[in-house]
């Protein structure tokens, strides 16, 4: 799934957005985690989306880029591996924290 950003920043300003998540797996599949209220987990990945596809590892990582005056489009795409199918159903959740700097 992907989840768009927009970016407007003055045209020639460079900018960085840096990623970063919540929940860290201890040793598991994932760079992230989802948690249900019951404490269940999922392991998932994020990357930087579209022609990007960079991943996002838990350190945080960034996407730079000079702005052009207008509205920059930015996604981020979660992935679930599909061995996971066997985790109770439920809402899951996570935060992931995004810093604009220019």
């Amino acid at each position: 799934r992907y989840f768009p950003i927009t970016v407007n920043c003055s045209s020639g300003i460079s900018y960085t957005v840096y990623a970063s998540g919540l929940h860290e797996p201890n040793g598991v599949y994932g760079n992230f985690l989802l948690q249900s209220p019951s404490g269940a987990t999922l392991p998932y990945h994020l990357f930087w989306g579209g022609n990007l596809y960079k991943p996002i590892n838990r350190r945080g990582t960034t996407v730079s880029d000079t702005g052009h005056g207008i509205d920059d489009a930015i996604s981020i795409r979660a992935v679930i591996d599909d061995s996971f199918v066997d985790r109770p159903m439920g809402q899951y959740s996570d935060t992931i924290t995004l810093t604009f700097t220019y």
